[in-house]
């Protein structure tokens, strides 16, 4: 483990950082982003714009588009079985 808080860890695996998040509260589909899951695997990414328009090229899920926020960017996308995961730019 690299660095952890209360409800998340960065995990060095072979020199990637997995971010794992956890304290959502599960809800409806009709909720907003982080209510929908219980826990949330973040990837860092090098190139986040880049890789959300490859994403989106390959008409993969995005379930809230790149934002802002005071510790960078993030976008999330759902996978085939409809667990989110969050990239961090």
């Amino acid at each position: 483990m690299i660095q952890s808080e209360d409800n998340w860890a960065i995990f060095d695996a072979c020199g990637i950082e997995l971010i794992i998040m956890a304290g959502a509260k599960k809800d409806s589909l009709q909720t907003g982003y982080g209510e929908k899951c219980e826990t949330v695997l973040c990837l860092k990414s090098s190139c986040l714009c880049e890789d959300i328009q490859k994403l989106k090229a390959q008409e993969v899920p995005i379930i809230q588009d790149i934002q802002s926020v005071p510790q960078g960017k993030f976008a999330v996308i759902s996978d085939p079985d409809g667990n989110h995961i969050e990239l961090i730019g």
